[in-house]
């Protein structure tokens, strides 16, 4: 199984080329992996602002482009930074 990093980058290597640069410098160059576990896929984002546009606009397509890659349907979940800390340790994922 690819690690988180390397899934994340091999993911935004194919939506770089697909978006436009101020979108992508905007939107997505500042999200994080957290975790890649029972084909969820967990992302960082800075602030609520971030969250909601990634989950309304790019999602799909990350999930899509996993998929690609991973061969299997993948969930993705987007958090907030102030939340990972505790999220992980709640959860286990790290």
């Amino acid at each position: 199984m690819l690690s988180p990093e390397k899934l994340w980058e091999d993911v935004l290597g194919v939506i770089q080329k697909e978006i436009s640069k101020p979108s992508y410098e905007t939107w997505l160059v500042h999200l994080k992996p957290i975790a890649y576990k029972n084909d969820t896929f967990y992302i960082q984002a800075k602030d609520s602002r971030t969250k909601a546009w990634i989950e309304d606009r790019y999602r799909s397509v990350i999930s899509k482009e996993m998929e690609r890659i991973t061969g299997r349907s993948v969930n993705v979940v987007v958090t907030l930074t102030e939340r990972v800390q505790l999220w992980t340790q709640l959860t286990g994922l790290s």
